[in-house]
Formats: structure tokens, C-alpha cells, sequence
């Protein structure tokens, strides 16, 4: 049920955000970036960290999170929709259709 929500949701996904002005991808990858700087940046840089956009849906935290640098990124999605809109912007080295639970 809810794999098919999304799946018919994906094609207007991003526009339905844009117009309710969400902000949480913007606060999240704000919040990441000054973890990763603070604890990575001694050991290793940006390009070198991997990180999982769990729920990655069309990929708006992969974009900001490509728009600051970090270019290591994985997305997982229950939607196949949804997952096929964050592909096509080229920034996940792996997208994987999947449950987390």
C-alpha cells in the first residue's frame, strides 16, 4: 500500500514539495555536513565518505548533498517509481529497491 502510494506520487513528488515549501532535506544535509566536517574531515574528505540516502525517493537530499560535495552516495527506496525519478539525475553510484526493514 504504501509502495504504491509513492509510486503514484513520484511523478509530482518534487513540484508537491517545491510548493509546500519542505525544507527538511535542506536542515538534514545542513546538520550532515557539520558532522562530517567536524568528525571526518581529520581522517578522510568528502568524496571518500559513503553515505545510504535511506528512503532516498527522487533524490532531493542526494541533490544538496552533491551540491556540497559529498559524491560517495547510495540510495535505497521502497519505490521503483520513485527511485527511477532520483536515477535519472545521475548523482547515486547505487540505487536499490528495498525495504530498510
Amino acid at each position: 500500500m504504501v509502495r504504491n502510494a509513492h509510486d503514484n506520487w513520484a511523478e509530482t513528488y518534487e513540484q508537491d514539495m517545491i510548493t509546500s515549501d519542505f525544507k527538511s532535506p535542506d536542515a538534514l544535509v545542513t546538520e550532515l555536513q557539520k558532522a562530517a566536517e567536524s568528525i571526518f574531515s581529520a581522517v578522510m574528505g568528502k568524496d571518500a565518505l559513503k553515505l545510504l540516502d535511506i528512503g532516498a525517493g527522487t533524490g532531493l537530499v542526494g541533490q544538496k548533498l552533491a551540491a556540497r560535495g559529498f559524491t560517495n552516495l547510495e540510495a535505497i527506496d521502497l519505490s521503483p517509481k520513485m527511485l527511477a525519478v532520483a536515477e535519472k539525475k545521475n548523482l547515486y553510484q547505487k540505487l536499490v529497491c528495498d525495504s530498510v526493514l
